[in-house]
């Protein structure tokens, strides 16, 4: 076999590695479906000051958001891997709308906070909100993956501390 023909074989085998399977790539679809979708009604409930619609759909974006950093929105459903269990991008989108309602509630009770109203500010902390939720459910059902082979920070000689003296 020539060098040539090795050298294509490889680059083949490489690149079927790295394509994205049908499920993948319906994920991927619908995950930017439904981000444009939120996105839009935010926009809306916005302009119209509807808190409660503002609430979820801001949310539900600080979940899917997360899924995009996370997976690249690869992954739809709830799914096990070796690290841990990834919720995806519908139940981390449910995640961060109710989430998102939960982290409004206190413009909802005081009515002096409805007259000073910020949608910006609101709208930044119910996607942190949401944001945040997502990250935290999938840190908590995470597993940690030991290396193989020798730790590079055990095999490192460092000095020991310098002595800390209290000022007099």
């Amino acid at each position: 076999m020539s060098t040539t023909t090795m050298e294509l074989s490889n680059l083949s085998a490489v690149s079927n590695q790295n394509s994205l399977s049908r499920s993948e790539l319906v994920s991927i679809i619908t995950t930017v479906v439904l981000a444009i979708a939120l996105g839009a009604f935010a926009a809306l409930s916005a302009h119209n000051h509807w808190l409660l619609c503002l609430a979820a759909t801001v949310g539900g974006l600080g979940g899917l958001t997360h899924e995009f950093a996370q997976s690249g929105g690869k992954i739809l459903f709830f799914e096990r891997k070796l690290d841990g269990i990834y919720i995806g991008s519908l139940a981390g989108m449910v995640l961060g709308a109710a989430v998102g309602l939960l982290a409004i509630r206190g413009f909802l009770i005081d009515p002096k906070a409805i007259a000073d109203l910020n949608i910006t500010q609101v709208s930044y902390e119910v996607f942190m909100a949401g944001l945040g939720m997502k990250g935290l459910v999938e840190a908590v059902g995470g597993q940690s993956i030991t290396p193989a082979g020798p730790s590079p920070l055990k095999d490192l000689n460092l000095p020991a501390p310098p002595s800390v003296v209290p000022n007099q």
